[in-house]
């Protein structure tokens, strides 16, 4: 069956400013559409107010219909009456009749698409289009709208708009319901990396899998949900999954199937059940933190990118996934001269009001955003303490900066983003017992070092010297230390965490 819906636009506010000029114009077009509907042999079956149903036998005589109604519409209220702009669509499917109504996808479809539109338009979809292209009405044409999310609706729709003589041919956009999906609206500003997110952006699109790579406190979630809201091609949504509040890798299918609302299928494995339910599907699964569920990850995301082809997985991860077609994207700090004193002086004025950065201040600013090494997390968390101190406080208490650079014990956030000391304890703890002696030890270095510095901060038997090279190579791939491989030779530093860490098994109470 073929079905019409049709509505009139702002029809309460007609009814507000004049009441009886509404019921004269109202009856004008009850009269018009029931004719016009007849006449093409379709039957009204339902009725709300100003709103009517019609269904034909053939897409064309719905569309017939449409024209002609609007045509009889738009000639020209008397000018007694207001002016009724009616919105209607018109789709075509499978329905079920039941006494003399009609139920069914196929009309929920045809009232979504009614609802794009706007006063005097008639939308059709895809399906219409297909069967009547080559049996249009003289003087009449669809033109193609694009692709169109529809409220309620996890398909989108392929919408044409009816053009023909006597009818109005300029429209605004459509009404497009937002797509679907989950990404996070964070509440605070984003600053800088403009060029990073349309980069990144566009690798999504281009690639099957993408993780962002780096440190902790280095922005990659924040960059991730900025890239993906700034992609295109996902008609069937951006889902996000978090992954920091798992402690077990099996937990990992069970939250990216919560999130899509899959379920387990009779004799297939879970993520073998995540991966069908998405083959045939486009959209992206933006998976954050997986560090501490690395294998489970590429598990999963391997699976998904060998049977769904228009599916792109984006991950963040202190650690690469190590599958193949993976893409890694290293995420930089901010330039502690520019963007870093930017998100300074915007999260300081958020935190006090009355914090005023001047010239020189902004250069002590600079200074301090330096010695952080641009790392938005510490960066964001010294700005928060100008309610209680001074920049020049701030500078000469950087020292002991795991105690200084903390949240309040009233904000709210994942415990490892609370201080700074939380964020490096979460990636220590996922070191081997050696990695974490060379770690600890390497932190006596104020600047860059090389492997042969490393080696001699490591004599005893607790590491291997032989050894000290592919660890070092460990805690790059970690992201706990960075290469720098500009030079004749590779240096190495850590980063704003590289002084004042405790001895493995104390507090940073003690």
């Amino acid at each position: 069956m073929s079905f019409l819906f049709t509505d009139v636009e702002g029809s309460t506010q007609l009814w507000e400013r004049d009441p009886q000029g509404m019921r004269d114009a109202l009856a004008r077009h009850d009269d018009i559409l029931r004719s016009v509907i007849a006449q093409e042999g379709g039957v009204v079956f339902s009725t709300a107010g100003d709103a009517f149903a019609a269904a034909f036998w053939t897409p064309g005589a719905a569309l017939a219909a449409a024209l002609g109604a609007q045509r009889a519409l738009q000639a020209g209220p008397s000018p007694q009456h207001p002016e009724l702009r009616v919105r209607m669509g018109v789709h075509v499917g499978v329905a079920e009749e039941r006494d003399g109504d009609y139920f069914g996808p196929a009309l929920n479809r045809a009232a979504r698409l009614m609802g794009l539109g706007q006063g005097g338009q008639v939308l059709v979809s895809l399906a219409v289009e297909e069967l009547v292209r080559d049996v249009l009405p003289v003087g009449a044409r669809l033109l193609a709208l694009g692709e169109h999310s529809l409220r309620g609706l996890s398909r989108t729709e392929t919408v044409f708009q009816l053009a023909a003589t006597g009818l109005v041919s300029e429209f605004p956009p459509l009404k497009s319901a937002p797509p679907p999906g989950n990404l996070p609206h964070p509440p605070t500003s984003f600053l800088g990396r403009s060029e990073e997110v349309k980069r990144l952006a566009q690798d999504i699109s281009a690639q099957r899998l993408v993780t962002l790579i780096g440190p902790g406190g280095v922005g990659k979630t924040r960059l991730a949900i900025e890239a993906a809201a700034a992609s295109a091609g996902f008609p069937d949504g951006v889902w996000f999954v978090e992954l920091a509040p798992l402690t077990e890798p099996v937990a990992v299918g069970h939250a990216v199937a919560t999130v899509l609302s899959v379920r387990s299928q009779p004799g297939l494995s879970l993520v073998t059940s995540i991966a069908d339910f998405l083959a045939p599907r486009e959209l992206l699964l933006v998976v954050d933190n997986a560090e501490h569920v690395l294998d489970a990850v590429a598990s999963l995301a391997s699976a998904i990118i060998a049977v769904a082809p228009k599916v792109s997985v984006m991950v963040t991860s202190r650690e690469a996934l190590g599958v193949a077609g993976e893409r890694l994207w290293s995420t930089a700090a901010l330039d502690p001269d520019a963007e870093a004193v930017e998100l300074f002086c915007e999260r300081a004025c958020a935190a006090d009001q009355s914090f005023c950065a001047d010239y020189s201040e902004r250069e002590a600013i600079a200074a301090i955003c330096r010695r952080l090494d641009g790392m938005p997390l510490a960066v964001e968390l010294a700005a928060a303490r100008v309610r209680s101190m001074t920049i020049a406080d701030l500078a000469d208490r950087l020292e002991d900066r795991f105690r200084v650079l903390r949240r309040s014990r009233r904000a709210h956030g994942e415990g490892r983003q609370t201080s700074l000391l939380a964020t490096v304890e979460w990636s220590y703890r996922m070191l081997d017992t050696d990695e974490q002696i060379l770690f600890d030890r390497l932190s006596v270095f104020a600047g860059a070092f090389d492997a042969v510095a490393a080696a001699a901060v490591t004599p005893d038997d607790s590491v291997k010297t032989s050894s000290t090279v592919e660890m070092l190579d460990g805690l790059v791939e970690r992201s706990m230390v960075t290469a720098d491989r500009t030079g004749r030779s590779t240096r190495y530093l850590l980063h704003v965490w590289r002084v004042q860490l405790r001895p493995r098994g104390r507090r940073d109470s003690e």
